[in-house]
């Protein structure tokens, strides 16, 4: 029987009678509500409880794990909220998740990239996303991006945090690589990310701020799904240099990080409809020393991720 609110992945098997594999694909393709804290993927209970009464076929032991499941939420006398879509594939988005999931709410995560998780939002298909966005016109993060994707909708933007974004390479930096024009050195190659990313845009915005056509850039068109994709690429020497931000480096043996720019990371939520309260209430955790405290342990020390700023809405429409 399960008793803690937070769960992991092999917990949750032994629950619904299901191999642990099953409960990642489930994760991953979102039918199962998770978060990550760190690179721990983790459920909460009143998520399970989601998927279960979201499925008329059940596997075996499912219906035994809903009705332990459905007696714990009870005796812990803590109301479940509505479900709320999440969207955004930062692992900042997965501890905004925790927070909220922890406070009653259901969560359903999308993982997408920052660009389409603002259509989504646009399109009524998320209730918040969190995003990274540079416009270099600007020189500012996320605003401008929201202005232009999500015309005509109230929503508010709160801040969350900041961090370093830059080179992701091989110990040493065999290469030396120190600035974005030293993308342009011959044979030096690129381990791209998916158009949309918050890091992928990023380094458009450079390239274009610079006059920099990408066609100059080895490696450019090769995309990859994700930054563990690219750390993997560098490691294996497919690659010689990524896009992405410090902790990623700083967790990998293997691998160094040269810092080019500090980008913010916010919060951006829908205030229509049902949608009212999730804004008041988010801006109510994250001003709380508390939920500073807990984000500010999954990322590391201050300067893989700075909270100091966290909770302040930074736009509102």
């Amino acid at each position: 029987m399960i008793s803690d609110e937070s769960l992991d992945a092999e917990q949750v098997a032994q629950e619904l009678g299901v191999a642990k594999n099953t409960v990642y694909r489930l994760a991953k393709s979102g039918a199962l509500p998770s978060y990550r804290i760190g690179k721990k993927l983790r459920f909460n209970r009143s998520g399970i409880l989601q998927y279960l009464s979201s499925n008329t076929t059940e596997t075996p032991g499912e219906e035994g794990a809903s009705q332990q499941l459905h007696g714990l939420e009870n005796s812990m006398g803590m109301p479940i909220l509505d479900v709320k879509t999440i969207a955004g594939s930062d692992s900042m988005a997965d501890s905004v998740s925790n927070l909220l999931g922890a406070h009653g709410y259901s969560i359903n995560r999308n993982y997408t990239s920052s660009y389409l998780s603002l259509v989504y939002l646009y399109m009524g298909e998320a209730d918040a996303c969190v995003v990274h966005l540079y416009d270099h016109r600007s020189h500012s993060y996320n605003i401008p991006y929201v202005r232009s994707l999500v015309p005509g909708t109230p929503l508010t933007v709160i801040r969350l945090a900041s961090r370093r974004q830059g080179f992701i390479v091989r110990d040493g930096n065999p290469l030396h690589l120190r600035t974005w024009r030293n993308l342009l050195t011959e044979n030096v190659r690129l381990a791209n990310l998916e158009r949309g990313h918050g890091s992928r845009v990023l380094l458009d915005e450079s390239l274009l701020a610079m006059e920099m056509r990408p066609s100059m850039v080895e490696g450019y068109e090769v995309e990859f799904a994700n930054e563990g994709q690219v750390a993997a690429a560098i490691l294996d020497g497919i690659a010689d240099v990524g896009i992405g931000d410090e902790r990623l480096a700083n967790s990998i043996p293997g691998l160094e990080f040269v810092p080019l720019e500090t980008e913010w990371l916010d919060i951006v939520v829908r205030k229509d409809g049902a949608n009212r309260t999730l804004a008041n209430a988010l801006r109510s955790i994250l001003t709380s020393e508390h939920s500073r405290h807990l984000i500010q342990a999954a990322f590391g020390d201050s300067s893989s991720c700075d909270t100091s700023h966290m909770g302040n809405i930074v736009y509102e429409c």
